[in-house]
């Protein structure tokens, strides 16, 4: 009989013991196997316990938690084996040529700079990595491969060099918060149609990325890795973990990623270590979709393939829980790129181009139906999908946009304490719920 009454306690006990902060799997499954044998121990279960105990959301008495470095997925195994310096170069001019102004933000493994181009005379962004010795040629492959790309959603990377073990990639400074701090501040759903449009600018650089061959992978698709430029064009920032035909690597990390990626937006895949490919980014951006219009991130794939394993029912909530203004085409699609089998996901960026592009065009027909005249209709007021009131037949041959407004501004019959922005057009969603029509 185990001493432990469960593999909690036991995975806490093991670490209490570990050097490390967390132990491998091969030596957790051989002591999961010989005090529950009859357990369904997988690799899922080992990703879930050490997310949790190296974030500190499972607390191990006497231990903080600690990230690791992440190991880099190549050939050759290799691991970056030490952080950045600690020294800062604001003030400093780099290669007689990149005056740093500032510091804009620091990862695991490297800094991002704000730099002026004394030669060109433009701001730059400079990115400080550190690398092992062996993977200097490596890093130097990656730098050209970046260098080559020509899209309007990729950075440019004009420049590269070595201080040390320092690496440093000279590249476009795009101005402006990133989604992350968007999201933050925002108080309130971003408009749809903007949403689309957004995404669609994603997956036409994503077609452009995994058109390569091999094809080129980010691998690292976030809201906090999306910037707006001035003309209004989505950028997709840092491909420091972009794995392509040269490059085959994950590189930098930052503070709120683990072993390489950022865990609520990474596929199962990536977060086990197994092989990704072109789904893997598409489950990335269509979790961004997700967090860009729920205002909350979506759960994590290890927590979900858990849970699942358990019996339990998937905890990914549908995106319209969130914002009932998210109709039901949009929520399958969110819930057909979010699979946790990628063979289940959207094959390629253009299936879920084409897709969302349907949404798109029935939202764009839609708000203009709402300006023809109406001859007779009802409005339903629907609230997390029940009908709560219907409003009395108005027969008038005005449009929709003057039935809801007068909706708003007479209620329509519907009691006091009901909210008014419940009334909206058939399928034309508001934050708070919709209104559907018997108009014939």
């Amino acid at each position: 009989m185990s001493q432990y009454r469960t593999i909690k306690e036991l995975v806490i006990e093991t670490c209490k013991s570990e050097d490390g902060p967390f132990p491998s799997y091969e030596t957790l499954t051989e002591l999961v196997k010989r005090h529950f044998p009859n357990s369904k121990w997988q690799k899922t279960h080992y990703a879930w316990y050490k997310s949790k105990i190296t974030t500190g959301k499972i607390s191990v008495p006497g231990k903080s938690p600690a990230p690791r470095f992440p190991e880099i997925r190549n050939q050759a195994k290799t691991v970056i084996d030490r952080s950045i310096g600690n020294f800062d170069i604001a003030g400093k001019t780099l290669q007689n040529r990149y005056r740093i102004l500032r510091k804009l933000g620091r990862g695991g493994m490297g800094e991002v700079f704000e730099a002026i181009d004394e030669r060109l005379r433009t701001r730059v962004a400079v990115k400080r990595r550190s690398i092992s010795e062996g993977l200097r040629d490596a890093f130097e492959r990656e730098a050209c491969l970046l260098a080559n790309l020509n899209h309007p959603a990729i950075p440019v990377v004009s420049d590269y060099f070595f201080d040390g073990k320092d690496q440093f990639l000279v590249m476009r400074f795009v101005d402006g918060p990133d989604f992350a701090e968007r999201l933050r501040t925002n108080h309130t759903h971003f408009e749809l149609k903007e949403v689309l449009k957004w995404t669609d600018q994603m997956l036409d650089a994503l077609e452009y990325l995994h058109s390569h061959s091999p094809p080129i992978l980010h691998r690292d698709i976030k809201p906090a890795n999306l910037k707006l430029g001035n003309t209004g064009q989505l950028i997709l920032l840092d491909f420091g973990l972009a794995k392509g035909a040269l490059g085959q690597m994950s590189t930098l990390v930052n503070d709120a990623s683990v072993l390489g990626y950022t865990r609520n937006y990474a596929p199962l895949e990536q977060i086990l270590g197994l092989p990704t490919d072109a789904r893997s980014d598409l489950y990335a951006l269509s979790a961004t979709l997700y967090h860009l219009l729920a205002r909350v991130s979506p759960t994590d794939s290890a927590e979900r393939h858990y849970a699942l394993d358990q019996g339990k029912p998937d905890p990914l909530e549908l995106v319209s829980t969130h914002n009932p203004g998210i109709g039901v085409s949009l929520a399958g699609i969110l819930t057909k790129g979010l699979a946790l089998r990628s063979n289940d996901r959207y094959q390629s960026a253009r299936d879920l181009r084409e897709d969302l592009k349907t949404v798109a065009d029935e939202i764009a027909n839609l708000e203009q139906e709402i300006h023809q005249p109406v001859r007779r209709c009802r409005i339903r007021f629907i609230m997390r999908g029940k009908v709560i009131h219907t409003s009395p037949e108005y027969n008038s041959s005005n449009s929709w946009s003057k039935i809801i407004a007068y909706a708003r501004s007479a209620r329509g019959g519907a009691p006091a304490h009901l909210p008014i922005e419940a009334a909206a057009v058939p399928q034309i969603f508001t934050e708070r719920g919709w209104a559907d029509s018997d108009d014939d």
